[in-house]
């Protein structure tokens, strides 16, 4: 699966977005062209197995929403030093076809050990609403880097098939220096 998202540096949203989907027999090609000017986001999704079911649709949006991987880089120009444990983020998200008001929990600092070595980090737990994908609404944990890098360390989610962890493969081209400790 790849998923995209085209960002305004300046205002940190999303100005187009897409997600390519391959799982067995099933296929999904979307792309999403956000309209602020008109609050409308354009999205073309072909489905199917030869991609042969194609439809068009606009949807009303409102300014200032971010998309799943907008967001995700969103939460990384919070300020989290001014942040004390329980703090809730509240954002604006457009996925599929809904608008929704996204929360994420900071949930605190923590040292992680990863293959590079032990770092501080951020963790955030976004507050997932009842589905039947994930397990419970404190479900997925993220631990970003606690520096101006900021960069997404881990991943983990609880589901309902067991339990999935992504964590740092490589990482290369940082702003700033980064600090493992072994």
């Amino acid at each position: 699966d790849e998923w995209g998202s085209y960002i305004d540096t300046a205002s940190k949203i999303p100005q187009k977005a897409y997600r390519d989907i391959t799982e067995n027999n099933y296929r999904l090609k979307e792309h999403v062209q956000y309209d602020f000017s008109k609050n409308m986001a354009n999205v073309i999704r072909e489905k199917g197995k030869d991609l042969s079911n194609k439809s068009t649709h606009e949807y009303a949006i409102t300014s200032n929403l971010q998309d799943i991987v907008s967001g995700a880089y969103y939460l990384r120009t919070l300020d989290y030093s001014k942040m004390t444990a329980g703090t809730q983020v509240t954002m604006k998200a457009f996925f599929e076809d809904k608008l929704y008001d996204f929360t994420v929990k900071y949930v605190g600092k923590e040292k992680i050990d990863t293959k590079y070595g032990k770092i501080n980090a951020i963790k955030l737990q976004p507050v997932m609403p009842d589905n039947e994908m994930f397990d419970g609404g404190n479900s997925i944990r993220i631990w970003i880097s606690d520096d101006q890098n900021k960069i997404p360390l881990r991943m983990e989610a609880d589901m309902f098939v067991g339990k999935v962890a992504v964590d740092l493969k490589s990482y290369s081209g940082l702003k700033h220096s980064i600090s493992f400790q072994k």
